[in-house]
């Protein structure tokens, strides 16, 4: 089976996202953007059934999380004035 690292982008919005379910590869903000993470995943290819996605958000340091989530990376912006916590929601 082939497998390849996909990026998504997730905005900074307080709402839900969908990404690649596989295995977090990293998790950073590209070009200076405060307003939105990006996620890097390993993943099956498209349309096998081992494609599988997952919901996150972005929460800032200090938010209060769901009971039922796992923080599965963070992203420091801002020259350090900010961190995005990308936390997947079950």
């Amino acid at each position: 089976m082939s497998r390849r690292i996909l990026k998504w982008d997730v905005p900074v919005d307080d709402r839900e996202h969908e990404i690649g379910g596989g295995p977090v590869v990293h998790v950073a903000s590209q070009y200076g953007k405060i307003d939105e993470v990006q996620v890097w995943t390993h993943e099956a290819a498209a349309g096998t059934p081992q494609f599988v996605t997952r919901g996150v958000r972005i929460y800032g340091t200090g938010q209060v999380l769901p009971e039922q989530s796992n923080p599965i990376g963070s992203a420091v912006v801002a020259d350090g004035a900010l961190v995005w916590h990308v936390v997947e929601l079950s």
